[in-house]
Parts: structure tokens; sequence; C-alpha cells
């Protein structure tokens, strides 16, 4: 199972703002990350399966963005000639 939802930070503990299936003593991963600084959170998941993915910046997920955006651009011109 695999979920975002909110808690709040009270006491030295993490406390849940909802209810949470998950076993006594049941170790888990825990993302933390202030709200309103929220962008990009998407991929947060991803970084158990892939840890590279905390190295790469901003800059280059923009960077390959737009290598992607002027491929798909090139494929439509080929497919409209």
């Amino acid at each position: 199972m695999e979920r975002v939802i909110e808690a709040v930070y009270q006491d030295k503990v993490i406390k849940p703002l909802e209810e949470v299936d998950l076993e006594e003593n049941e170790r888990i991963r825990v993302a933390i990350i202030k709200l309103g600084t929220e962008e990009g959170w998407e991929s947060y998941p991803l970084f158990g399966a892939f840890p590279q993915l905390r190295e790469i910046t901003e800059r280059e997920i923009e960077e390959g963005k737009r290598i992607w955006e002027r491929g798909l651009e090139k494929q439509i011109r080929i497919l409209e000639e």
C-alpha cells in the first residue's frame, strides 16, 4: 500500500490526521513535505524503487521535458508529411 496523507508533528511524534491501515510496530518509510511546498512531491513514492531520482535536479527535469517535446514535435512533422 502506498498513499499520501497529512500529519501533524506534536511532542516529537508524527501523528496522522486520518486512519492508517498499519499493524502495530510496522516499519514504514516517511517523506516529510511541509505544506505549501508540495511542488514535485508526486515523485517521492518512486524514490524507494529508484533512489537515483533523489539526485535529479529541477533543471535536469526541465531539460528532459524540452528534449521530449522537441522529439514529439519532430514526430508530428514526420507524420504530417
